[in-house]
């Protein structure tokens, strides 16, 4: 009888311990516009498009697990994932800008940006 009595409160304090971590959430003060994903190609915007400035654009590097975005003629692409540009860098250019001009001297043209996942839009300052 005390063995279950003992039990009973064992399994009483591992239903509150687990119930306390799973109801936790991690303090995530910086706040980041939620991402929104298009279609690679997909060239329709609607109004849910995320919309950055340039100078907001700088967040998203690919650094410190952060999303890397880059702008080409005002659309805002993810490269996150893509392997060319790991870490946020490709070629001496870093993610989080506008490489629009810098598309100009690349060797290879704007179809490889097209074939990007588009995300949203630039919005100016």
């Amino acid at each position: 009888m005390k063995n279950i009595k003992i039990l009973k409160i064992l399994f009483v304090t591992l239903l509150i311990t687990v119930l306390a971590a799973c109801s936790s959430q991690p303090d995530n003060t910086e706040e980041t516009p939620p991402i929104v994903e298009y279609p690679a190609g997909d060239a329709d915007q609607s109004d849910e498009a995320l919309e950055l400035t340039l100078t907001e654009m700088k967040k998203y590097n690919g650094q410190n697990g952060k999303p890397a975005y880059i702008a080409v003629d005002g659309i805002i692409y993810e490269v996150t994932d893509v392997s060319h540009w790991k870490n946020g860098t490709h070629n001496g250019q870093k993610a989080g800008m506008d490489l629009t001009e810098s598309l100009n001297g690349a060797p290879h043209g704007k179809e490889v940006i097209d074939s990007l996942e588009k995300v949203g839009k630039i919005k100016i300052e």
